[in-house]
């Protein structure tokens, strides 16, 4: 059976989940659910995800949400042991350290600053703000002081879920250039399966983002 990703595009952890998805070469339907009409909230929906976010991952009669442990599962599930998420103890322990920070951290921050522009609030990013997604990308930078990728020598499912809020946070006007490490990461990301379907959605987010909010994240 076909896996299905209930997915929207505008979301960083949906994306994240089908570029794991992308880089496994798994066939997926996905079906779009746009949260700004509601439909998060519909009685269907909620059969699949009584938190109602997105995203879910329906394969067969399981089902699953929270994109970090979506994508764990689709590597257990159907390739164990492979270079996304490898099976040594101490090089999950770190892929996972950098899972939880980009959920706790940079995707908070990431967030906080663009969820207004959503409600149509053309107020300026505050400065706390700003500065909170400063440190976080400083913080990615030094991640990559030692490594070419975020857990290592290969891409991970770090990688992947870090590349869905950095492109976004990118597109809305911060600039990454500042950080070295983190510049050549993504330009390396550019190879990645998915990279530009990832990337044409963050700017898309990064184009409304900015008519609301001219100055961005700038």
């Amino acid at each position: 059976m076909t896996l299905k990703l209930f997915y929207m595009s505008i979301s960083p952890p949906s994306r994240a989940v089908l570029l794991t998805l992308r880089n496994l070469n798994i066939n997926v339907d996905v079906k779009e659910i746009n949260l700004l009409k509601g439909e998060h909230l519909t009685e269907e929906f909620l059969k699949l995800n009584p938190v109602h976010q997105v995203p879910v991952l329906a394969d067969d009669d399981f089902t699953l949400s929270e994109s970090r442990a979506i994508m764990t599962y689709l590597v257990n599930s159907r390739q164990p042991g492979c270079s996304l998420y490898p099976r040594d103890p101490k090089r999950q322990a770190i892929i996972d350290q950098r899972l939880y920070y980009d959920a706790t951290v940079v995707f908070e921050r990431n967030a906080v600053a663009i969820r207004p522009a959503y409600a149509y609030s053309v107020d300026p990013v505050p400065k706390d703000i700003k500065d909170k997604i400063k440190q976080s990308m400083t913080t990615l930078n030094t991640f990559l002081e030692n490594s070419s990728w975020f857990a290592g020598s290969d891409v991970t499912l770090a990688d992947l879920s870090i590349l869905a809020n950095v492109s976004q946070i990118k597109a809305c006007g911060y600039n990454i250039s500042n950080h070295s490490n983190l510049l050549k990461w993504f330009n390396k990301c550019k190879d990645l399966p998915g990279f530009e379907e990832n990337q044409k959605a963050a700017d898309d987010v990064g184009k409304f983002f900015k008519s609301q909010i001219p100055n961005g994240l700038e």
